[in-house]
């Protein structure tokens, strides 16, 4: 299985149907409800188990989407994570514009420039944010990405310190781990590479996404031996 096809959509949409929820304003910007740094996790350590060179990037984006919407953590408070998988970069299964421009076709993953058919895409590496807005107010349908700095951790290390990356709830809020067990992160990750073996069906097509957290975790409790077996070998 080479790197293009290691991943499908039912990754991406059983990600997005846990994670993804609808936009709100929040101090300093919009929050876009994709929950970005948890797909990233997941694609990472995914990566990882299939033993391809993956890092985890973060950065800005910026989409204006065929309806002209534009999205953007540009000159906000927010950023935006994803990965590289072997030579590949943007490897992406958080955008999702179902919210945000619900009347243009949504985004399946964003693999490189795979989606350069419909979105004019450039990746960046620490380019200036005025000089970025600048460039997209003369283009239609982009897509830019503009990486500023890796996070370098081990899947295991990661995997045992989750919110060493990821943000942690708002004091008195319970994380995933409070309200699905110590070993959720390595149930959806578990449960995400079976989908990748064709193992398993997602749930996203007939459970709403607390019944999906706790299915995951019933089917999938042998998952941190098994993730822990792999990564080690």
């Amino acid at each position: 299985m080479n790197s293009e096809t290691l991943f499908n959509n039912n990754v991406k949409y059983e990600l997005n149907h846990i994670y993804t929820e609808k936009p709100k304003s929040v101090i300093g910007g919009l929050d876009f409800g994709w929950f970005c740094r948890e797909h990233a996790f997941h694609v990472y350590i995914l990566a990882s188990l299939f033993k391809r060179k993956s890092r985890i990037s973060v950065g800005d984006i910026l989409l204006k989407t065929p309806n002209n919407v534009l999205i953007s953590t540009l000159g906000t408070d927010s950023d935006h994570a994803w990965c590289s998988v072997d030579d590949k970069e943007p490897v992406d299964f958080s955008v999702t514009i179902k919210y945000l421009d619900p009347d243009s076709n949504d985004l399946p993953i964003i693999y490189g420039n795979n989606l350069e058919e419909i979105y004019k895409f450039t990746f960046l590496q620490d380019t200036r944010d005025e000089l970025i807005i600048a460039r997209s107010e003369h283009e239609n349908n982009c897509l830019i990405y503009n990486k500023k700095q890796h996070f370098n951790t081990s899947p295991l290390t990661l995997l045992k310190n989750p919110f060493q990356f990821l943000h942690a709830p708002p004091s008195g809020c319970p994380s995933l781990l409070d309200l699905y067990g110590a070993d959720i992160f390595y149930q959806i990750t578990w449960h995400c590479y079976k989908l990748i073996k064709g193992k398993v069906n997602p749930f996203y097509r007939y459970r709403n996404p607390d019944s999906t957290f706790k299915a995951i975790a019933k089917f999938n409790s042998n998952a941190k031996q098994k993730i822990i077996e792999l990564l080690q070998n």
